[in-house]
């Protein structure tokens, strides 16, 4: 059992928890994504636990005041004890940071002695779950050993080891591991177990995506029950994006229905619902090698396939390992679709879907920087996207942009996949979990045969590029000339005040008559000066201004001619923990601007005639007072 501790609980509303009032850290842990994505490129594979790491780690003297807590020796007298921990406990804000801290920081200092150990466990550590992994045997079994040395020399103790090589499983620990969901449904095989979550087959090697959870009946069907169905599908990788795409749809079309989160869902969209979850009972999970080949591979290239129709993008990216020169095995890695934005063409979307299968290459690319993968290839079935990518012409400001983006993220050469051999085809369309064969999980037969691979057609503008083309035409510049007219010059200085600021126009025009004066040999610097600008105005012809009070511009003493008005209200306690209400009176100098402020109780007459006294007494009596026709105000003059 291990007790997780609430500090965000509050005393009341209006105080701080202990999490509110402990600083997070920054994250140190390294992406699921990541740890997962490198132990598939792994042919052998070891995972540990650092057990009760939190509990090994002391809290400084001086900071367990923050960590108090209140405990009954009696419960009977209520007798209440106070504690302090003196060890980070579960449930902190702060505490994964100072697990991953200390960690890093231990680690590190073995980098010079254990140098490919050190930076597996700083790579591929992810709170207290540990991962090695290497295409050798005596790799894992050296890491086992030094990794225990390393931690166990900073108090931390390795246990719960699971891998693939069966005399490097943990034999000893088994009563330890078991837990109330095993003694539950009777789950006594050893080969099973999780590597971050993913159910993981230690004999066969394989990795288990389940769609069980979706399949449990619960009436009606709600907005809340679909997002948490769809969500219980715990997929990083993305392996079952045909399957899930399908309840992605289905639950944005009951967003844009705008439903409650616990209202009934409408009978047609339930059956839709219900068509899903009964495709998941023929094929309730998806099974996919933990290792993305077989045998020695020596390199590999990584191949990504994008795609779009007009409800859903995807894109799929898998590797081909080769042995010298002969092919090993190919298989997916990772995949990711997502919902299309409504209301968009065909060629911009799968423009977006080239620009997904960008940042996912991108992602993987890093992760694997370790890996010899010596080539890298990007396929779409848009001669559209692939005419944008070639840099002809001048395109709109959405293609623009998503081309740059593109550029900059990868470094691939992008070709021509006829739709029928296309895998990210199926994560537009979606698929039950039965129909996923071998074109998902390996891709394309030609994958590993350059001769072998789709003709390139020629590359030409199409209609949909045509459409997405930046106009050429020159906009049309009007020019004020000295000679022209009074009307037109009216009528275009009130067709620009119609549409844009005045102030911003004034600025424009006075920086656009600057340098005329500049080319005209009369160079000036610095900011505007008065007489610029009023020229400007006279070219705007600006519409007309009421004119200031004269005690607004011309100088007295302060506060001789104040204005004032009330700024509320502000929200405050009394002492019988009532809410009340508490206003502001804003005395300001219409000369000098300065301002003078009294805490005012209520609106009343009196509270405001108390505080009209106190400025009295402090600043002068004014010789005009000037406020709205509020009621307050009307009765103290009264």
């Amino acid at each position: 059992m291990r007790i997780v501790y609430d500090c965000s609980a509050r005393a009341n509303v209006r105080s701080p928890s202990l999490n509110d009032c402990l600083e997070t850290g920054p994250p140190l842990q390294p992406l699921l994504f990541d740890i997962i994505a490198r132990n598939r490129m792994r042919k052998f594979c070891i995972t540990g636990d650092i057990q009760k790491a939190f509990l090994q780690i002391r809290v400084h003297e001086q900071d367990r005041d923050a960590l108090r807590v209140l405990w009954y020796n009696n419960l009977q007298d209520r007798e209440v004890t106070e504690y302090r921990f003196t060890r980070v406990i579960f449930g902190a804000t702060s505490s994964p940071y100072i697990l991953g801290v200390t960690l890093q920081k231990h680690i590190e200092v073995y980098e010079q002695e254990y140098p490919t150990t050190v930076h597996s466990l700083l790579e591929d550590t992810y709170v207290d779950d540990i991962q090695g992994g290497g295409n050798k045997e005596d790799d894992i079994a050296t890491f086992k050993a030094e990794s225990t040395k390393i931690l166990s020399e900073g108090g931390f103790n390795l246990h719960k080891w699971h891998s693939n090589i069966d005399h490097l499983n943990t034999t000893n620990d088994k009563k330890e591991e078991e837990t109330y969901t095993t003694r539950s449904v009777g789950n006594t095989s050893g080969n099973e177990t999780k590597i971050l979550g993913i159910p993981w087959n230690k004999e066969e090697d394989t990795l288990t995506i389940s769609f069980e959870s979706c399949q449990k009946s619960s009436e009606p069907i709600t907005k809340r029950k679909m997002l948490a169905d769809i969500n219980s599908i715990f997929d990083i990788l993305g392996w079952s994006s045909p399957v899930t795409i399908i309840a992605k749809l289905i639950f944005s079309e009951v967003c844009l229905l705008q439903l409650h989160w616990d209202e009934e869902i409408p009978d047609e969209i339930q059956r839709k619902w219900q068509m899903w979850t009964n495709s998941l009972q023929h094929a309730p999970t998806i099974t996919i090698p933990r290792c993305v080949f077989t045998g020695n591979p020596t390199h590999y290239e990584m191949h990504g396939f994008a795609d779009a129709s007009k409800t859903a993008v995807c894109a799929a990216i898998y590797i081909v390992a080769y042995e010298n020169s002969t092919l090993v095995s190919q298989n997916l890695l990772t995949a990711k679709a997502r919902v299309t934005p409504k209301h968009m063409s065909i060629p911009r979307l799968e423009l977006i879907a080239a620009h997904t299968l960008a940042k996912l290459q991108n992602n993987v690319s890093k992760a694997l920087s370790n890996f010899p993968i010596t080539a890298c290839h990007s396929w779409v079935d848009s001669t559209t996207v692939l005419y944008w990518l070639s840099n002809h012409g001048e395109w709109s400001t959405f293609v623009r942009n998503r081309v740059k983006k593109i550029d900059e993220l990868t470094e691939s050469k992008w070709r021509y996949v006829p739709t029928a051999e296309n895998p990210s085809d199926l994560g537009t369309r979606g698929s039950a979990p039965s129909r996923l064969g071998k074109m998902w999980f390996q891709g394309p037969s030609w994958l590993s045969s350059e001769g072998d691979r789709p003709v390139q057609p020629e590359i030409s503008e199409s209609e949909g590029a045509k459409s997405e083309k930046k106009s050429t035409k020159k906009r049309e510049v009007m020019l004020l000339l000295e000679d022209a007219t009074q009307n037109d010059t009216k009528a275009w200085s009130q067709e620009l005040l119609s549409k844009f600021k005045f102030w911003k126009l004034l600025r424009i025009t006075s920086y656009m008559k600057r340098f005329i004066d500049g080319c005209k040999g009369m160079r000036r610097v610095g900011p505007l000066t008065k007489s610029e600008i009023t020229a400007s105005e006279k070219v705007l012809d600006a519409p007309a201004k009421s004119a200031l009070p004269t005690y607004r511009t011309e100088f007295n003493e302060p506060f001789d001619v104040t204005g004032v008005d009330f700024a509320g209200p502000l929200m405050y306690k009394s002492e019988k923990h009532e809410t009340r209400k508490a206003y502001i009176a804003l005395f300001t100098c219409a000369s000098t601007r300065a301002v003078h402020l009294k805490l005012c109780r209520d609106l009343s007459v009196n509270e405001f005639k108390r505080q009209l006294k106190e400025f009295v007494a402090r600043r002068g009596s004014p010789s005009v007072m000037v406020s709205d026709n509020a009621k307050t105000f009307i009765a103290t003059k009264r």
